[in-house]
This record gives C-alpha cells, structure tokens and sequence, in this order.
C-alpha cells in the first residue's frame, strides 16, 4: 500500500510541470520564461484532491502560471498556500470552487474573463491580499467571498453591480471601485462606500 501510494505521488510529482509554470522565492529566474500554452491533454480541472497543490505547499512556490485550456479551480485548491503571492489565471477558466484560494498568500488579482460568479469563502482569509478585479460577467458573490482579508484596500467591479452574501465583505472594509455606465450601483455596496474607477475623492 504504501509502495503504490509512493508511486502515486511521485506520478503527480512528473505532471506538476505540465500544470503549473512556477517559480520558488529563491530561484527568481535570471531570463525570462514564457509561461505554459497548453495544458496536459486531458487536464480541464485543477483540485485540491488531485494531488498538485501538496506539492506546491511542500516547494514552498510563490508564483504560479496556469496554462490555458483549464476550465474549472476547485474547491480548496490553494487553500493554505501562504508563500503563493502571485497566480496568472487564463480565461479558459470559468469557475471557482468553495474557498478556491482562501488562506494564501496572494497580494493581487485579476480574474479571468470568464468567471460568472465567486462561490463561498473564494478569497477569504487572505490576509496580504489588497486588490481584486472582478470581469463584467460576474453576477453572484458568496458568503465570506472576499471576508477576513485586513489588507483589502479595493475591489474593481467591470460589469454591473453582481448580488451579494450578507456577509461577502465580513471583517473587510475595501474601497468598491465601478465603470461608468454600469447598472445596479448606489452609493454603497455590500455596506462599504462605491466609488467611479478612477476618481481621487
């Protein structure tokens, strides 16, 4: 049994490169590197139960790129990854699991293109997390999705004004920044204050 559970572990080991283009808070890379174009063939899902992000958190990764052709990031995925600071997400991703990324080390994001709602817990906990910019198409936000995150100085929305969880921003006090145009927004959203992208005041 633990023969095979080597073996299995080691396989992951093999295919982490064909997931993830990373760099360790060491090794920054003397050239640049393009990341990945292409994921594995058969790979559309990235999960915490898949295996991959042990090996993140045991490398102790600060920055991951993933390629383009994943179209879902599970629930936990990179739950707990606190060295993580930076990730790169393709627009072939259109969805997020249950607490996607919560307590990792992330500082920023731009959400990919595609993505139509932020399920519970996605961002929270994320205590060096300070902007998030959230596409057009997104129209739900969950509970807890952006909680706990002292550091949260902004949220840009680039669509109309998406329905919230009571508890979407618990214990966080970002700046809600809009378009000009875009439907659905007051003065205040989610209890904090709703500003144009842009303004100073």
């Amino acid at each position: 049994m633990k023969t095979h559970t080597l073996r299995i572990f080691l396989l992951l080991v093999a295919l982490l490169p064909s997931v993830v283009h990373a760099e360790k808070p060491s090794e920054q890379p003397k050239t640049k590197e393009a990341p990945l174009k292409k994921a594995a063939p058969s790979l559309t899902e990235l999960s915490a139960n898949s295996g991959q992000l042990v090996c993140l958190i045991v490398m102790n990764l600060k920055k991951v790129t993933i390629p383009e052709g994943v179209t879902k990031i599970g629930a936990m995925t990179f739950n707990g990854c606190k060295n993580l600071t930076s990730i790169t997400i393709p627009d072939s991703v259109k969805s997020f699991g249950f607490g996607a990324f919560q307590h990792s080390g992330l500082t920023s994001l731009i959400l990919p293109s595609g993505i139509k709602s932020l399920p519970t817990a996605t961002f929270a906990f994320c205590k060096n997390l300070t902007s998030l910019t959230v596409p057009k198409g997104v129209t739900r936000i969950g509970q807890y999705t952006f909680g706990m995150c002292p550091k949260l100085k902004e949220i840009i929305f680039l669509g109309n004004a998406p329905t919230f969880h009571a508890d979407a921003l618990k214990n966080s006090t970002p700046t809600i920044y809009r378009k000009s145009g875009a439907k659905g927004w007051g003065k205040t959203w989610a209890g904090r204050p709703v500003k144009l992208i842009g303004a100073t005041k």
